[in-house]
């Protein structure tokens, strides 16, 4: 029934990232250094794939 589970968490990854940044970028605090790194450990904890 799920045959594409993988694309299915990597688009919910992806989604998910994409929230992330978008509410980085309304904290004016946060430095575009600082969101990037922020997103990558993100990316990297909710879609452990390639290292």
């Amino acid at each position: 029934m799920h045959s594409s589970t993988l694309h299915g968490n990597t688009n919910t990854c992806l989604k998910q990232i994409m929230s992330v940044l978008f509410l980085g970028m309304m904290e004016e605090s946060a430095s575009d250094l600082a969101l990037t790194h922020y997103a990558a450990n993100v990316l990297a904890s909710w879609c452990p794939h390639e290292g």
